[in-house]
């Protein structure tokens, strides 16, 4: 399917965004609640020492959302969690309309593309509200679920200044943003010339090392667990037990696992390249996160609903006379 520009979208058409940024509001609006109520009381006394520059590493390095909150709380004198809240409402649904311009790079129908967005926000629940071992609440989540959607939608428009501006701030935040590079390399390795592609992702390397050495000697003096935490080993115990591994394939509503299984059935050769970046992040995971701690996985939403996506569509293709115009 080629994307159409919104611009050439039905007037009828565009009027569907006034109902879906409602509806995408209000499941903000619940879904943060649902997190916050549900997520262990701890969580909330994280922040502070975050924010005080106190807190161990390596989570002290994740710093630009409990600095941007210490901002606000010196200018409203609201309460750090109060603020939280906002914020990861605001950031969900920027995140949830980030998921639907996404998803337009690949899809004609906005329609369907809003639906996906609602279908993948809810899937979130498995990753962050259905309890698991370790129902912690961290400040960066959601942040870094939309840094990432924003990253790759620059990435496709070929925004670069746009990106870096993403890319910069967004490795403040989680140094997960090093995968923005692995996605750039499988998204344009056949389409750019290798010499430019190659010069793109050496300053991003170079950006990130740049900023996570910063941030390393910065806190140098912080209670420390290292830059990383090896956990190979540890997690590959875990899985021997049922209900780790069953949380661990849990991820996305199951639908992590049944798109690598279901690889071959994938139609869009743009996404068969991308989907590539899901397995060596969850490999990435598997050697330095908590196996079955789902909310890890957050930042591989645009890539896992750009390939449920492409399923749904091949399944309506076959079951159906027509296919999604529209």
């Amino acid at each position: 399917m080629n994307p159409t520009h919104p611009s050439q979208t039905p007037h009828h058409v565009r009027r569907m965004w006034y109902p879906f940024l409602l509806l995408a509001l209000i499941a903000s609006i619940f879904f943060t609640e649902i997190r916050f109520n549900l997520n262990l009381p701890e969580s909330f006394e994280h922040l502070e020492p975050l924010q005080k520059g106190e807190g161990p590493t390596p989570f002290q390095y994740r710093i630009l959302v409990p600095a941007i909150l210490l901002g606000l709380e010196n200018l409203t004198g609201e309460t750090g969690k109060n603020l939280w809240f906002r914020w990861d409402v605001a950031i969900t649904f920027i995140g949830m309309f980030l998921l639907v311009h996404y998803l337009r790079v690949f899809y004609q129908s906005l329609l369907f593309c809003m639906l996906m967005s609602l279908i993948g926000y809810s899937l979130l629940a498995y990753n962050l509200v259905i309890p698991q071992e370790l129902p912690m609440l961290f400040p960066y989540d959601m942040t870094s679920l939309t840094v990432m959607l924003a990253g790759c939608l620059a990435l496709h428009r070929k925004k670069w200044l746009l990106f870096y501006i993403v890319f910069i701030p967004g490795t403040f935040n989680k140094e997960t943003t090093c995968f923005l590079s692995l996605y750039c390399i499988c998204l344009y390795f056949r389409d750019i010339p290798h010499r430019k592609l190659a010069l793109h992702v050496a300053v991003q390397i170079a950006l990130w090392v740049a900023i996570k050495t910063f941030l390393y000697l910065h806190f140098s003096a912080n209670a420390e667990r290292g830059a990383f935490v090896f956990t190979l080993f540890r997690n590959l115990h875990y899985l021997c037990d049922f209900q780790v591994m069953s949380e661990f394939l849990s991820i996305f509503g199951f639908l992590g696992l049944f798109l690598l299984l279901y690889y071959n059935g994938l139609s869009h050769p743009m996404i068969k390249r991308i989907i590539w970046v899901l397995p060596v992040y969850i490999l990435g995971m598997l050697c330095v996160g908590v196996v079955n701690e789902n909310r890890i996985y957050l930042e591989m939403t645009p890539i896992v609903m750009a390939g449920v996506a492409d399923l749904c569509e091949q399944a309506i293709k076959n079951s159906s006379p027509g296919a999604i115009k529209g």
